[in-house]
């Protein structure tokens, strides 16, 4: 070409010669950098030939120089970066083949060295289409050796790929989009392989940079794996070291350690991590979840460790790889210890939408997964989320705060839960053992749903969303969950108005919920699972508006009305098979099912099926103890059938008739539940004429009237507390009218039927049970004998023990009625004969009874005198009893009318306080001295605080008192009374000395109870009889 001459190389001398001394040169060769700046000009008049020998000049001289050391060509392209950048640049607008070749080769060489002077041009450079660069990315020539070259061309892809979103011009980016379309899978794989070597090269803010870019450029390219998998874990067991150890310790190589074997310590990122190293580590997360989502390859082993470090990044703080399988050779993640969700990892909860919604597949085997079922360990062909299914359910379990999350990630996390409910197989071997930690999961989304004030409409739209995808889905690991399901629903419904917004969409959307669900399982026992719990009336009340107002789902009523029966027939199938605990509960909840939300359009069919339940469920109980079940809501539930089916309840009459033969005998049914039956079976015979045929053709109030007349004259076997309810529905009460009209004679039956209970009451033992229905029947007795007084003629005539006289005087305080009290004056004698009669046995030394009967006939008599002395001040009241002569004031008339009562009374009693202390041998009877001892003090008490005239003889009642010390009984009590007599006494009213006497009554009746019980289980031992032959 003539540039040089043979005359300007002639007294250059011989390389042989100079070979040995060219090695021992040690002055760095200077190249004059104005040589570098012309040869730059002729290479920009883009004169081929000239820039073809410029090319293999800067070539040879930097890759081909055995002369030069290595350090004085970086030192060359150090002075001269800015021009030879701009040469190797022009050089690719070279179509030679000679240029090709070499080109690469040099800017490669020249980038190793300093790459800052190729970024300060290449914004510039790459306005021209000369990409050829990146296609060489495959040549032979692209490569340095023994340098780390690939961290120094990145930035060539960077500028190339990010053209295609940060060009604001269109037809740029559509040529960068058409050239990349060009690019082999070699190609792909070089550039890939470019970033993964700079991954682990480059500062920490340039790998946030490129991961970053990554990110964006897979929108591009979903199918290119831009980084290797070991490239992106080994950057992420460098980032957990870092952020757990700092600069204490060898970080690259505790990380690389940690690769092969279990970590030595639990992996946590600190609290206070550093905010690029934390920055790093979730892009590379997401990068990789989304990598995974797009169906590239990954080994299992690489997925279990990304798990882990997602594990750590949520926040976890004990994530360890532990083996696991029947050999042990595999291994599987075990994160514990989440409590605050990690405020960056919220990014990522949008990568969990991708992951878990990906249809790709990946064999996953049980062991890997932790699960129990490792028999054979096969793998399971997965969609490629369920690997890490447990990482999004450990969030919504142990996650605190969920609620408090910005909306956006939260609705991410739950639009990933409806996905993995929807899509991943759980009954699976490697996710069957996650059952129920699914279940627990979508139980937070329900308590998220039922907070008012946690969640927004669309969240709490999305938690009953996945709530309901998970009944539909897996209704055999519900469980008890649907239940929740549709109790929390109704009180939803319930906060957010339902009656007044219809049209509410959460709203539409929860009663859907609802009205699908108890259609799906309405034969399945949900509704008696329900109702095993406490309801509120709220419950009912939604069910009962779901079914008034029909929707798309439920078009017309019988539609609704069939799920309705449904339920009624599933909760009384299966009411009989419930323990003893929840049984009665659930008795309760059917009577309010049927009541608000179910009661009417029954068929004959049903009704027949009712009644035949009720009666079969009192039979379940028959075995029970007396008065353990209550079956009123079972009577209530029949009143309320009754009255709105009464066309058709001719045959289901007749099954409650026979309901209440088998359920008066041991259970237990409220004055409520009687009332309510008999007003609706009067209302359907009203027209038939008088109360008497009303009642002639009612026959459950026939059979009620019978079955109480029988129990009162001990013919029949009603429990006591179901006696006490019969009572009360037959006594007037001025709030409540009584349900059916009964004659004067029907009145007078029930009150001789009632002295003959009282007196076999009275002769008998004491008992818990009994004393309420004895006080029951003696207020139906006084309420009959103030319409008809002669009936109390036979209070006398059957000579009624004291103790049922106190029950009637007892009823005759505490009715609201003083004429009762009145009457029974006139019979005051004939008690006092009684009266007399039982303590005349303890007026003699020699009386034989025990310590138990004797202390009962005290305390009755005791008690008999305090109800009398109340009876004259009620009576005297209202001036109703005539003592000696019109016009006196009524304190004189009580005065009068109380020393009556008084001088006939306690005579009796003192004389038997006289005889105990005259008799030789006391010391034998030392609980007769007590229970005398202690009652006369009680009753000088008593007299004093309720100011009778009788209180006003204060030296005979401490004269009294304290011969009653000398005999050593009650001493201490003796003595507080007497002090307590000097003083003033309160001004009590009547009320509440006839309450202080009931409760001492009902105590000594539960004293004596009690005592016969432990007798019962304790009987004394009565000695044998050694026979000897």
């Amino acid at each position: 070409m003539g540039l040089i001459e043979e005359a300007d190389v002639e007294n250059l001398p011989s390389r042989r010669k100079v070979q040995g001394r060219a090695s021992e040169m040690s002055d760095p060769i200077i190249i004059d950098p104005a040589l570098t700046t012309a040869l730059k000009a002729y290479v920009k008049e883009a004169v081929d030939d000239v820039s073809c020998l410029v090319a293999k000049f800067f070539n040879a001289f930097v890759n081909d120089s055995p002369l030069v050391e290595s350090y004085e060509v970086d030192n060359f392209i150090l002075r001269n970066g800015i021009a030879l950048c701009s040469c190797a640049w022009q050089f690719y607008g070279i179509d030679m083949t000679a240029v090709s070749s070499i080109r690469t080769s040099f800017l490669l060489r020249v980038l190793v060295v300093d790459v800052q002077p190729f970024q300060m041009l290449i914004s510039d450079l790459l306005e021209s289409d000369e990409w050829e660069i990146v296609t060489d990315v495959t040549s032979p020539a692209f490569s340095v050796e023994d340098r780390q070259w690939r961290p120094s061309v990145i930035d060539i892809f960077h500028f190339f790929f990010s053209r295609l979103w940060l060009d604001d011009r269109e037809e740029v980016r559509m040529a960068v989009e058409t050239w990349a379309q060009t690019l082999l899978a070699s190609h792909f794989d070089a550039i890939a392989l470019c970033w993964s070597e700079a991954l682990n090269k480059i500062p920490v803010a340039d790998r946030v940079r490129l991961v970053s870019f990554l990110s964006q450029l897979r929108a591009h390219f979903p199918t290119w794996r831009v980084l290797s998998w070991e490239a992106i874990l080994e950057s992420l067991l460098e980032n957990d070291f870092v952020q757990r150890n700092g600069d204490n310790e060898d970080g690259a190589a505790s990380a690389y350690l940690s690769m092969y074997g279990v970590a030595d310590r639990p992996v946590s990122m600190a609290p206070n991590a550093d905010s690029e190293v934390v920055m790093l580590q979730v892009a590379l997360i997401s990068l990789s979840l989304h990598m995974i989502a797009d169906g590239l390859n990954i080994d299992i082993s690489s997925a279990l460790k990304l798990k882990s470090h997602t594990f750590t990044t949520i926040g976890c703080r004990d994530v360890q790889l532990v083996p696991s399988g029947p050999t042990g050779a595999a291994f599987c993640v075990k994160a514990t210890g989440l409590v605050v969700l990690a405020s960056w990892s919220y990014s990522c909860y949008g990568d969990f939408t991708l992951l878990f919604d990906s249809s790709h597949i990946m064999p996953v085997a049980p062991s890997a997964m932790g699960s129990p079922y490792t028999d054979d360990d096969l793998p399971t062909r997965l969609l490629v989320g369920s690997i890490f299914v447990d990482v999004v359910l450990e969030i919504f379990i142990n996650g605190s705060g969920l609620a408090s999350l910005p909306p956006l990630n939260l609705k991410n996390l739950l639009k990933t839960l409806a996905i993995v409910v929807y899509k991943h197989d759980f009954d699976s071997k490697p996710l069957r053992h996650l059952q129920a930690n699914l279940r627990r999961a979508v139980r937070r989304t329900l308590d998220l749903l039922i907070d008012p004030d946690a969640l927004n409409y669309e969240l709490r739209q999305l938690c009953l969303t996945i709530c309901h995808a998970f009944i539909k889905a897996w209704p055999n690991i519900a469980g008890i969950f649907l239940c929740d399901a549709v109790e929390a629903a109704t009180k939803l419904l319930h906060s957010l108005g339902y009656e007044q917004n219809v049209d509410d969409p959460l709203v539409e959307q929860t009663r859907n919920f609802l009205e699908s669900n108890l259609m799906m399982f309405s034969g399945s026992g949900v509704i008696n699972a329900l109702f095993k719990r406490r309801l509120e009336p709220e419950f009912f009340q939604v069910l009962r508006f779901i079914g008034e107002t029909p929707t798309r789902q439920f078009a017309t009523s019988s539609t609704y009305g069939r799920l309705r029966e449904a339920l009624l027939r599933d909760a009384l199938g299966r009411s009989m098979d419930n323990d003893a605990d929840t049984f009665q509960l659930v008795i309760e909840n059917i009577g309010k099912y049927v009541e608000h939300v179910y009661h009417s359009q029954y068929s004959m069919d049903l009704l027949q099926f009712v009644g035949h339940s009720i009666t079969n469920l009192s039979r379940r109980t028959a075995d029970w103890t007396a008065d353990t079940f209550d079956a009123s809501p079972l009577l209530s539930l029949s009143a309320v059938l009754i009255q709105y089916n009464k066309g058709q309840s001719r045959e289901f009459l007749s099954l409650v008739e026979g309901f209440l033969r088998v359920a008066m005998v041991r259970s237990y049914i409220s004055a409520d539940s009687f009332r309510r039956i008999l007003q609706v079976t009067t209302s359907l015979y009203r027209k038939a004429g008088p109360p008497d045929q009303v009642l002639a053709m009612n026959n459950i109030a026939l059979f009620i009237l019978e079955q109480l007349t029988d129990k009162l004259e001990n013919k029949a076997h009603i429990t006591s507390s179901t006696l006490v309810s019969l009572l009360e529905v037959f006594t007037s009460d001025s709030e409540k009218e009584s349900p059916i009209q009964l004659s004067y004679a029907r009145y007078a039956t029930l009150a001789d039927a009632g002295f003959a209970y009282l007196y076999a009451d009275g002769l008998g033992t004491s008992s818990t049970t009994s004393f309420a229905a004895s006080q029951a029947v003696a207020n139906l007795v006084l309420q009959v004998a103030e319409d008809q007084p002669q009936v109390l003629s036979k209070i006398t005539k059957s000579i009624m023990p004291v103790r049922a006289w106190n029950l009637v005087l007892l009823a005759a305080l505490s009715s609201n009625s003083t004429a009762a009290a009145a009457i029974l004056f006139d019979y005051f004698q004939g008690f006092a004969y009684v009266y007399y009669r039982t303590l005349s046995v303890y007026q003699h030394f020699n009386y034989d009874t025990s310590q138990e009967i004797a202390h009962a006939s005290i305390s009755r008599a005791y008690a008999s005198i305090r109800l009398w002395m109340l009876l004259c001040r009620k009576a005297t009241a209202i001036q109703e009893v005539s003592v000696a002569q019109d016009g006196i004031s009524a304190v004189d008339r009580e005065t009068t009318l109380t020393r009556k009562v008084w001088n006939e009374l306690w005579p009796p009693f003192e004389a038997a306080l006289l005889a105990i202390e005259a008799d030789p041998s006391a010391e034998m009877h030392l609980a007769l001295i007590s229970t005398l001892s202690s009652s006369v003090a009680d009753m000088f008490l008593f007299l004093r605080q309720a100011r009778f005239v009788i209180a006003l003889e204060s030296s005979v009642m401490v004269a009294t008192l304290n011969r009653l010390r000398t005999l050593g009984r009650s001493d201490s009590k003796i003595t507080r009374v007497l002090q307590q007599l000097t003083e003033s006494p309160p001004d009590v009213p009547l009320e509440y000395f006839v309450q202080q006497t009931r409760t001492e009554i009902w105590a000594e009746e539960k004293l004596e109870a009690a005592k016969r019980d432990e007798t019962l289980k304790n009987p004394p031992d009565r000695g044998r009889t050694r026979i000897v032959s």
